[in-house]
Protein backbone atom coordinates (compact mmCIF):
# COMPACT_ATOMS: atom_id res chain seq x y z
CA UNK A 1 0.00 0.00 0.00
CA UNK A 2 2.58 2.42 0.44
CA UNK A 3 4.15 1.90 -2.83
CA UNK A 4 0.79 3.26 -4.11
CA UNK A 5 1.78 6.76 -2.90
CA UNK A 6 4.86 6.76 -4.28
CA UNK A 7 3.60 5.87 -7.46
CA UNK A 8 1.28 8.51 -7.36
CA UNK A 9 4.22 11.15 -6.41
CA UNK A 10 6.15 9.54 -9.51
CA UNK A 11 3.46 9.95 -11.60
CA UNK A 12 2.79 13.92 -10.63
CA UNK A 13 6.26 14.15 -11.06
CA UNK A 14 6.30 13.00 -14.72
CA UNK A 15 3.18 14.52 -15.26
CA UNK A 16 4.86 18.42 -13.98
CA UNK A 17 7.77 18.07 -15.33
CA UNK A 18 6.58 17.46 -19.08
CA UNK A 19 7.28 14.21 -19.99
CA UNK A 20 4.38 14.23 -22.07
CA UNK A 21 4.58 15.09 -25.87
CA UNK A 22 2.89 18.34 -25.78
CA UNK A 23 5.50 19.89 -23.50
CA UNK A 24 8.50 19.27 -25.49
CA UNK A 25 9.82 21.57 -27.76
CA UNK A 26 9.28 21.64 -31.44
CA UNK A 27 12.57 20.33 -32.58
CA UNK A 28 11.87 17.03 -29.80
CA UNK A 29 8.26 16.49 -31.06
CA UNK A 30 9.66 15.69 -34.22
CA UNK A 31 11.53 12.64 -33.11
CA UNK A 32 9.94 9.45 -34.38
CA UNK A 33 7.72 7.73 -31.36
CA UNK A 34 9.57 4.78 -31.60
CA UNK A 35 12.77 6.15 -31.32
CA UNK A 36 11.77 8.20 -28.00
CA UNK A 37 10.52 5.36 -26.43
CA UNK A 38 13.74 3.36 -26.90
CA UNK A 39 16.58 3.82 -23.72
CA UNK A 40 19.16 4.91 -25.53
CA UNK A 41 21.82 3.59 -22.95
CA UNK A 42 19.86 2.38 -19.73
CA UNK A 43 22.06 2.07 -16.81
CA UNK A 44 21.76 -0.81 -14.28
CA UNK A 45 20.14 0.45 -11.01
CA UNK A 46 23.18 0.46 -9.36
CA UNK A 47 24.85 3.13 -11.78
CA UNK A 48 21.20 4.61 -11.57
CA UNK A 49 21.75 5.20 -8.13
CA UNK A 50 25.28 6.31 -7.68
CA UNK A 51 23.69 9.42 -9.32
CA UNK A 52 21.51 9.87 -6.07
CA UNK A 53 22.72 12.13 -3.56
CA UNK A 54 23.17 9.59 0.25
CA UNK A 55 24.48 11.82 1.98
CA UNK A 56 21.69 14.27 1.73
CA UNK A 57 19.33 11.15 2.26
CA UNK A 58 21.39 10.62 5.49
CA UNK A 59 21.22 14.08 7.11
CA UNK A 60 17.48 14.20 6.42
CA UNK A 61 16.79 10.94 8.08
CA UNK A 62 15.53 9.54 4.63
CA UNK A 63 15.65 5.61 4.38
CA UNK A 64 17.35 4.81 0.90
CA UNK A 65 14.77 2.94 -0.23
CA UNK A 66 12.19 5.43 -0.29
CA UNK A 67 13.74 7.73 -3.43
CA UNK A 68 15.42 4.59 -5.00
CA UNK A 69 12.34 3.23 -5.22
CA UNK A 70 10.60 6.36 -6.52
CA UNK A 71 13.17 7.12 -8.87
CA UNK A 72 12.81 3.50 -10.33
CA UNK A 73 9.19 5.02 -11.24
CA UNK A 74 9.97 8.20 -11.93
CA UNK A 75 12.38 6.40 -14.49
CA UNK A 76 9.55 4.02 -16.17
CA UNK A 77 6.92 6.83 -16.35
CA UNK A 78 9.31 9.29 -17.86
CA UNK A 79 10.62 6.84 -20.46
CA UNK A 80 7.08 4.90 -20.80
CA UNK A 81 5.59 8.62 -21.97
CA UNK A 82 8.08 8.64 -24.56
CA UNK A 83 10.56 10.21 -23.44
CA UNK A 84 14.54 9.77 -24.08
CA UNK A 85 16.39 7.62 -21.34
CA UNK A 86 19.55 10.29 -20.97
CA UNK A 87 16.22 13.55 -20.28
CA UNK A 88 14.40 11.13 -18.37
CA UNK A 89 17.64 10.09 -16.19
CA UNK A 90 18.82 13.50 -15.60
CA UNK A 91 15.18 14.78 -14.35
CA UNK A 92 14.03 12.15 -12.37
CA UNK A 93 17.51 11.90 -10.78
CA UNK A 94 17.86 15.83 -9.87
CA UNK A 95 14.17 15.71 -8.48
CA UNK A 96 15.05 13.37 -6.52
CA UNK A 97 17.91 14.74 -4.95
CA UNK A 98 16.60 17.87 -4.52
CA UNK A 99 13.73 16.39 -2.52
CA UNK A 100 16.73 14.52 -0.47
CA UNK A 101 18.34 18.03 0.66
CA UNK A 102 15.14 19.59 1.07
CA UNK A 103 12.88 17.30 2.49
CA UNK A 104 13.00 15.51 5.86
CA UNK A 105 11.29 11.74 6.11
CA UNK A 106 8.26 12.98 7.63
CA UNK A 107 7.58 15.67 5.36
CA UNK A 108 8.33 13.47 2.52
CA UNK A 109 5.76 10.85 3.52
CA UNK A 110 3.51 13.06 4.46
CA UNK A 111 3.43 14.33 0.79
CA UNK A 112 2.96 10.84 -0.28
CA UNK A 113 -0.01 10.24 1.74
CA UNK A 114 -1.60 13.48 0.96
CA UNK A 115 -1.55 12.54 -2.90
CA UNK A 116 -2.56 9.01 -2.20
CA UNK A 117 -5.38 10.79 -0.32
CA UNK A 118 -6.03 13.22 -3.01
CA UNK A 119 -5.58 15.56 0.07
CA UNK A 120 -4.09 18.94 -0.27
CA UNK A 121 0.04 19.59 0.15
CA UNK A 122 1.19 21.46 2.92
CA UNK A 123 1.99 24.99 0.79
CA UNK A 124 5.71 24.58 2.21
CA UNK A 125 6.06 21.34 0.78
CA UNK A 126 4.57 22.16 -2.21
CA UNK A 127 7.14 24.66 -2.20
CA UNK A 128 9.84 22.74 -2.04
CA UNK A 129 7.94 20.35 -4.97
CA UNK A 130 7.82 23.66 -7.47
CA UNK A 131 11.62 24.79 -6.53
CA UNK A 132 12.83 21.25 -7.26
CA UNK A 133 10.37 21.17 -10.54
CA UNK A 134 11.91 24.29 -11.59
CA UNK A 135 15.46 23.74 -10.99
CA UNK A 136 15.66 20.47 -12.28
CA UNK A 137 13.52 21.76 -15.82
CA UNK A 138 16.36 24.22 -16.75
Amino acid sequence: MKNIGIIIVVVLIAAVLGFTVGRQQPAQQAAPAAEARQPSAPLSESKLFARLDYKAMDAHGMPHDILENSLKGCMQTCVGAGQKYQICEDRCSCVMNQFASSMEKNEFVSMDTSIALKQPINPATKTKIDTALANCTK
